[in-house]
């Protein structure tokens, strides 16, 4: 039961409908508001139509049931595209059927190639995604944080709405409606890169370059293995080692040679030399929300790229749409990028104080940002959670929220650049030095030259775009070296996505210099294949090491066939406002129904009730506590008390569902205990 929870693959075909209408919006969108009309611009607009139906599905799904939403948001998008066409229907069908078969043909071989790689492993297919998932497609929108609590959840869940839209209109389970929504992304972020490439540099080189750009740019941690081993032990002094790193080595010397085994990763274990902890490919974006964040940068860059020098009130609410699912699905790519935006038009209008006549295309930024303020405020997520908990502590609202919010930065002295493999990199040592370029990526080292001819070659609203992302990447780079955050890793994330803003101006700049026939122009065009090269080949060796995991099937991380038959007995059937109690993640994950929270128990007084519960449950204690359902598996009903077993044998008590393994004896079930009174 990998696939789906009932039936075979015609299921699949209500959430084919709705791709159907989302993909004639977008077009719509594409061709009549970025005036990209050519018919190879089809994927743009599928890509485009799934980011306003995702949108539309968070902003309305407080409101309209699972039931509904996920069909009348496809519905919106056909609407919306509609009517920026002015409900002029005519697109070129016929041309988009040829001129596309071979951006369709490039899609399907890479969305093949990641299917079978995402059945093979189990990588972050951890309790928080999948149950993020089953309780999005049940209609938990926003995500809470604990049942009882109206505090939204401190995370970037905004791409976990694709698999959700899979599991509630195809009836796939939330492993499968996980895998192939990452192939999905990684199939279109390669035709939509390729497209772009073509675009800037107007050669036929430029669309593969800059998907391989794109899909496998990263650090070049793997170069300290040509350098003598005496300098890597003086390195050991220098590091300690954070996180998954440190599982597998103890040294930096150590780690050069290790390898990563993750449980229900590929059969060949990582080799972490080729690994990288400031700029990981996307190639290893298994997680997700990496993948929608540069489908999201992608879109802006196209965007951007077919302003015609006239204010469009339809872009400023594409761009809106754009930016504020930015801040749900990556919000520290939002937050930099309203810094990078910021800091540019603040200078442009203290330079020129002529608001009302600033370049249309600076003013489009301006006001969709501003749109996006509130949207991004109130549509939950981490920047939810963070301003309310900001404001919890400021004593404007009483609430119960906790964690890091925006005062958590501090100085960082001495400087140091930051990895979420080799730790704190201090910058008091040549060695240091050494050592934190080859993991930020020797490629950086361009980033001048790029700046200085990008800034000579560019003009008008290319000019502005280009002079924004420098500042984002200058910002990205340095800040984490000066400022510590709470969660020293999550830091990390401001240079990851600053070096994704700086694969783009790479390919700008190569558009500056591919007809540069000069001894000059050359030295740079082939110094700059070269650091690509460099850059590329690590994720190269990782996708090797991956594609061992293509013949095996992986259900998720733990999860097996009796997962999957309890899932398709019991999952939706819970009342939202019900409360369950049962192991966090995993009861979340087979029911559909958020079941403590996300991460963990409930606070407070609640959370020590769910603790006594569970290590000693009896009807009487659960019923008055207002628990329900209670979600039990073998190990659990055997650790528990006999007297607490025979608890379960009251006649109220019923079984929603069940299922045994091919044994006979070890089993998982959820108990109804809705006929029970106090």
């Amino acid at each position: 039961m990998y696939w789906f929870r009932s039936g075979g693959w015609l299921n699949i075909l209500p959430w084919t409908i709705v791709i159907l209408l989302i993909s004639w919006g977008g077009w719509l969108l594409v061709f009549h508001v970025f005036k990209k009309r050519k018919s190879d611009h089809l994927f743009l607009g599928i890509s485009l139509g799934g980011i306003v139906y995702l949108s539309l599905i968070n902003l309305l799904g407080r409101w309209v049931g699972p039931e509904t939403v996920f069909w009348l948001c496809g519905i919106l998008v056909l609407l919306i595209g509609a009517i920026s066409a002015g409900f002029d229907f005519k697109l070129p069908y016929r041309e988009a059927l040829f001129s596309n078969l071979s951006f369709f043909f490039l899609f399907g071989i890479v969305f093949w190639v990641f299917m079978r790689i995402g059945k093979g492993v189990g990588l972050f297919d951890e309790y928080k995604n999948l149950a993020l998932i089953s309780v999005i497609a049940n209609g938990e929108i926003p995500v809470r944080e604990y049942v009882g609590l109206s505090n939204p959840l401190r995370y970037h869940y905004g791409f976990h709405f694709l698999p959700a839209s899979m599991m509630r209109l195809a009836n796939m389970m939330p492993w499968s409606a996980f895998d192939m929504s990452k192939a999905l992304l990684w199939g279109l972020l390669t035709v939509v890169a390729w497209m772009l490439g073509k675009e800037i540099i107007k050669k036929d080189w430029g669309g593969p370059l800059a998907a391989l750009i794109i899909l496998f740019s990263s650090g070049t941690r793997y170069l300290l293995l040509l350098l003598p081993g005496d300098l890597l032990i003086k390195g050991d002094d220098l590091i300690t080692l954070w996180g998954t790193s440190s599982d597998s080595a103890t040294s930096l010397y150590g780690l050069m040679t290790a390898q990563m085994v993750f449980d229900s990763g590929p059969p060949v274990p990582y080799p972490l030399a080729f690994m990288n902890g400031i700029k990981p490919s996307l190639v290893m974006g298994h997680a997700g929300n990496p993948l929608m964040s540069m489908m999201i940068l992608l879109l802006l860059v196209h965007l951007m790229l077919s302003h015609d020098g006239m204010f469009s009130g339809w872009r400023v609410v594409i761009l809106a749409t754009l930016v504020s699912f930015w801040g749900l699905a990556a919000e520290t790519a939002y937050v930099v990028f309203l810094i990078g935006a910021g800091i540019y038009i603040g200078w442009i209008m203290l330079r020129e104080r002529k608001l009302l006549k600033m370049d249309p295309f600076l003013k489009e930024i301006i006001l969709g940002v501003l749109i996006s303020l509130p949207l991004v405020i109130f549509q939950g997520g981490t920047i939810s959670a963070m301003l309310l908990n900001q404001a919890n502590d400021l004593n404007l609202i009483d609430a119960a929220q906790t964690g890091s919010d925006f005062s958590s930065f501090s100085a960082r002295w001495p400087p140091a650049i930051v990895s979420a493999h080799l730790g704190e990199i201090p910058l008091n040592s040549w060695i240091s030095w050494i050592i934190g370029l080859f993991e930020t990526g020797i490629w950086v080292l361009l980033l001048p030259v790029v700046g200085f001819h990008m800034q000579r070659h560019s003009a008008g609203s290319m000019k502005h775009l280009v002079s924004i992302f420098l500042i984002i990447v200058w910002f990205s780079l340095v800040f984490p070296m000066f400022m510590r955050w709470e969660w020293e890793r999550d830091i990390v994330r401001i240079p990851t996505f600053g070096l994704e803003v700086f694969s783009i101006l790479l390919l700008f700049f190569l558009s500056t210099q591919s007809n540069n026939s000069t001894v000059y122009g050359s030295i740079l065009r082939y110094t700059t294949f070269g650091a690509i090269i460099l850059a590329v080949y690590g994720a190269m060796v990782l996708m090797g090491t991956q594609l061992t995991a293509s013949q095996q099937l992986v259900y998720s991380h733990r999860y097996n066939i009796n997962d999957g038959e309890l899932l398709a007995q019991v999952w939706g059937t819970i009342p939202k406002d019900s409360k369950a109690i049962g192991p966090i993640g995993k009861a979340s994950i087979l029911t559909g129904h958020l079941t403590g929270g996300i991460y963990s128990t409930p606070p407070g007084d609640e959370g020590d009730i769910w603790d006594e519960l569970w290590e000693e449950p009896t009807i009487e204690g659960l019923v008055s506590s207002g628990y329900e359902y209670v979600y039990a598996d073998q190990r659990w009903f055997s650790a528990i008390s006999e007297s607490a077993r025979e608890e379960f044998k009251n006649s109220c008590v019923s079984i929603l569902g069940e299922a045994w393994d091919e044994t006979g004896s070890r089993f998982i079930r959820v108990y109804d205990l809705t006929a029970c009174t106090p």
